[in-house]
């Protein structure tokens, strides 16, 4: 009687441990079909997701005895229609070299409910900048020695899967005195420095070489 009780208890504790093995299994097993789940939504998000970019900006004239503007450009370079797209910013007048601020910042809201993908989703607003003549936008185009204009702002929208994806954009307009277009353009603000830098040396170099020996 014993040995069958003891049997019995035995027969019962092995029939816990391999329901508790077959358990374990089963949420090791779980846990991997998660992992595998959540990675294949991020593969998902990464090659179907809205990707918003600024594009550079431009000085046109309306018409021929308008006022110049700047043209800033949005785009949806992404897959997925991206929503709640908003650029908040402004536009600031810097006299150089010291490179501070004067006048009032001219400032940018632009919001878009939703931006699809591609050209129909490229967007131009068309900004008017107070104190910017036309002798002004002929000034800075030839050099930016004296006065530049910076672009700054945050860049923000929803990339079709309900991640708000945010970024600070900060762009200097830089001409060298070449007289030459190709060099003029906006350019990041934390290269701005270097440019400065390199046309101040090639400014040296030239004045060195046109010195009589």
């Amino acid at each position: 009687m014993i040995l069958l009780t003891a049997a019995i208890a035995c027969f019962a504790l092995c029939g816990v441990i391999a329901a508790f093995l077959q358990w374990a299994s089963m949420r090791g097993q779980l846990r991997q079909m998660q992992n595998q789940t959540e990675l294949n939504r991020q593969e998902a998000v990464a090659l179907q997701q809205a990707v918003v970019r600024i594009q550079g900006p431009d000085f046109v004239l309306e018409s021929p005895m308008s006022k110049p503007a700047l043209v800033i450009g949005l785009r949806n370079e992404g897959i997925a229609v991206a929503t709640k797209v908003g650029f908040q910013g402004a536009l600031t007048w810097k006299d150089e070299p010291r490179h501070v601020s004067v006048g009032q910042p001219t400032p940018i809201n632009i919001e878009v409910p939703a931006m699809p993908q591609g050209d129909k989703g490229a967007r131009g607003y068309t900004l008017t900048i107070p104190e910017l003549t036309l002798d002004e936008l002929k000034m800075i185009r030839r050099s930016t020695k004296n006065r530049t204009i910076e672009l700054r702002g945050v860049l923000t929208y929803v990339n079709g899967f309900d991640q708000l994806f945010p970024e600070e954009i900060c762009k200097i307009y830089f001409a060298p005195a070449l007289g030459d277009p190709a060099y003029a353009g906006w350019v990041d603000c934390e290269q701005y420095p270097a440019k400065v830098k390199w046309w101040d040396n090639y400014e040296r170099e030239q004045q060195k070489a046109q010195r009589p020996n």
